[in-house]
């Protein structure tokens, strides 16, 4: 059946439905042949939610959607990555993040809670909040195969390909086929309240995030990986599905722990009425990683998992980098590159407070690297992903009336963002710089960059600046090279 025409909608009586079953005829093998022609310069998207509207709404990947820009009511019922907007063959390679909408939207959210429990009694789609996250985040998984295999037998031929392993994913790209690589955005997908910790209070109260119980084993405990079997089991068991980036944080505090910004301020303010702010001299706000969390991340070095630290406080980046160089000091010779996966950069927006005049939301800034992380992520091998929205990468939004008159274009701001970070490495060979847009994530896409077909304005504009060996390592060569150190095969 075409893609490009509506599906018959004929009824069938029961009669019909069990004939064709019993009859079933074994589908035709897939041509080899991608139906996609993916471009000789073609990006390799680190972050890019494909499921999470799958999920959410139950869009179909091999449909037809219309997506606007911004983060109104449009937006996030449309669908920006799908078959259709994938034709224009500038990505070759995505990493997509599977996650459960956090429960603690329920509670924090003052006037959308209400609505987000009535709905959830329908749809069931916010994290239970126990040990049954990790049977949803599978469904999630799952959901997006069946989604992945159906469009390639609707195309007769194998264009998507879901990597389980770098070498699964390079053979595919050889043969001209477009990669999913599966990750997880926040690490409640692993589980809450599994025994014998039981470290996570669930009913955070609405005044704030409350701080996560941390008396859950000694340090000898998770050095051994004691009393954390059922949480590193589940991870683990991710790993052989294929997962290959895990990250740690996300909106709200969970088990391993605390959190920055991860809400721009005006829906912040004006869709979700949360007045949480994030402060790094407030020792209650930054909070490091829980036990449990050192447990994690010493699993996921030796298991060969990229560790992606968005989200993640300035005291858990800290303990990352610590763990991360104790590691590498036991194992000569190997890598195991750290990310930030869809990010700015910290300095960038401090310059935006300068010519705007407007220091009022700077504790949204953290949300970017810094440059000891960006000097961190170097080391490492690993690489920033370049979120493709105006706020996380300046902190300036025409909505809030603070900043009338400082109209940005997205592809300016990316770029300007390239050669900010560029400035703060040693190197300054454009080496840790890669694309993680951050599509279908709820975020406020501009209007000049929401869509892969306008990659060709970005990639024109590049050009004016950049090297074609540079413009490749920031598409598509660093992302690979950090694949390819960081993503073991067990």
């Amino acid at each position: 059946m075409s893609l490009a025409t509506p599906t018959n909608k004929k009824k069938h009586g029961w009669r019909d439905l069990f004939a064709s079953f019993l009859f079933a005829k074994v589908p035709p093998p897939l041509n080899d042949k991608p139906s996609i022609v993916v471009r000789e310069q073609y990006i390799v998207d680190i972050h890019t939610h494909v499921s999470m509207k799958m999920n959410i709404w139950g869009k179909k990947f091999w449909n037809s959607h219309r997506p606007v820009h911004g983060d109104g009511f449009l937006s996030m019922l449309g669908m920006q990555v799908d078959f259709h907007r994938l034709r224009c063959g500038h990505v070759g390679v995505m990493i997509v993040p599977h996650d459960i909408p956090v429960g603690a939207m329920r509670r924090q959210f003052k006037y959308l809670s209400d609505v987000i429990r009535f709905l959830n009694r329908f749809f069931n789609k916010m994290e239970h909040e126990d040990f049954s996250n990790f049977t949803q985040i599978n469904k999630i998984i799952n959901l997006f195969e069946e989604q992945i295999y159906i469009t390639n037998r609707k195309l007769g031929s194998e264009t998507f390909v879901i990597a389980r392993s770098y070498e699964d994913l390079m053979d595919a790209r050889s043969k001209g086929k477009i990669v999913f690589v599966h990750a997880i955005e926040g690490s409640h997908a692993l589980g809450r309240n599994l025994p014998p910790e039981a470290p996570y209070i669930p009913r955070i109260k609405r005044k704030g995030h409350q701080p996560i119980y941390w008396g859950m084993a000694k340090k000898e405990d998770y050095e051994r990986g004691r009393k954390f079997d059922r949480y590193l089991d589940n991870l683990v068991s991710l790993k052989h599905r294929g997962v290959c980036m895990l990250t740690l944080a996300y909106l709200f505090p969970n088990e391993l722990s605390d959190c920055v910004e991860g809400i721009a301020e005006y829906p912040k303010v004006h869709s979700f009425r949360y007045d949480w702010k994030y402060d790094p001299l407030d020792a209650k706000k930054n909070v490091g990683l829980s036990l449990l969390g050192k447990a994690i991340v010493w699993k996921m070095l030796d298991l060969g998992m990229i560790i992606d630290l968005m989200h993640s406080t300035d005291a858990a980046r800290r303990q990352v980098y610590e763990l991360h160089d104790e590691w590498i000091a036991k194992h000569p010779g190997e890598y195991r590159p750290l990310t930030f996966s869809h990010g700015g950069s910290r300095a960038l927006h401090e310059k935006y407070h300068q010519k705007t005049g407007v220091t009022k939301y700077s504790h949204h800034k953290y949300y970017g690297a810094s440059s000891e992380d960006i000097l961190a992520i170097e080391r490492s091998g690993g690489v920033i992903g370049i979120i493709i929205e105006r706020w996380w990468l300046t902190g300036v939004d025409i909505r809030l009336p603070e900043f009338e008159g400082w109209e940005l274009t997205g592809i300016d701001c990316v770029i300007e963002t390239i050669f900010d970070i560029n400035e703060q490495t040693e190197k300054k060979d454009f080496s840790c710089i890669s694309i993680g847009t951050d599509f279908d994530g709820f975020t406020d896409t501009p209007p000049d960059l929401y869509l892969y077909e306008q990659m060709r304005n970005l990639l024109e504009k590049m050009r004016a600046k950049l090297t074609e060996e540079q413009i490749t390592k920031i598409f598509s060569g660093n992302a690979l090279r950090m694949l390819e150190l960081g993503w073991k095969t067990m």
